[in-house]
This record gives C-alpha cells, sequence and structure tokens, in this order.
C-alpha cells in the first residue's frame, strides 16, 4: 500500500467532468483506490461516492492505493486531485508575493 496527501487546487471544485474523469481512469487499475478528505473515506471507484466528498479548493486529500499497478494509479489519480502539500504552500508564498489570490481568501 501506497499513499500521497495532496491539496485540491481545482478553483472550480469538484465538478461532475472532473469526478467523471477520475473514475474512469481509476477504473482502469487493478489496484483498490480509497480516497479520504475531512476524515470521510472513498473505498471504491463511485461517482456518487466520490462527489459527496464535497471536495473544494485548498481541501488536503490522502489518496491510498494497493495492489500489483498501486504506483501508477496513486500518480494517476493524484496528478488530477490536486498537487503535494509542499509545492502547494510554496505556491501559496509565491502569490503572495506577486499579490495574486489563492483562493483561500
Amino acid at each position: 500500500m501506497v499513499s500521497k496527501t495532496v491539496i485540491f487546487n481545482n478553483h472550480y471544485g469538484m465538478d461532475t467532468y472532473l469526478v467523471m474523469e477520475i473514475i474512469r481512469k481509476a477504473r482502469k487499475f487493478e489496484s483498490k483506490i480509497e480516497i479520504e478528505c475531512d476524515g470521510i473515506k472513498v473505498k471504491n471507484k463511485s461517482t456518487i461516492m466520490l462527489s459527496g466528498l464535497r471536495i473544494k479548493m485548498g481541501s488536503k486529500i490522502i489518496i491510498r492505493t494497493d495492489g500489483i499497478d498501486e504506483e501508477e494509479a496513486l500518480e494517476t489519480i493524484s496528478n488530477l486531485l490536486g498537487i503535494e502539500e509542499d509545492a502547494y504552500k510554496q505556491e501559496i508564498i509565491n502569490r503572495k508575493k506577486t499579490g495574486r489570490k489563492t483562493g483561500k481568501e
């Protein structure tokens, strides 16, 4: 089992298109995929369950994968959902320096 924490950085939130794209890509993997946000976990590849997480800009998301293609599954899903915490923190610092909004303000 491998996991990664990312910060959701899509200004539009979890719209239907993004949910469908995540589910479409997740179904290509044999590994089990779990997505967690605010203590709520989705363990299957369900559109309704993923939509119910209410992920918004700046949300911390934990992605866990387990199976023969877990590394590739983790990388693919995490790239769709956000950026790693350290990169997000650096992006916030850079935006503050340039005066751009972060989406959480």
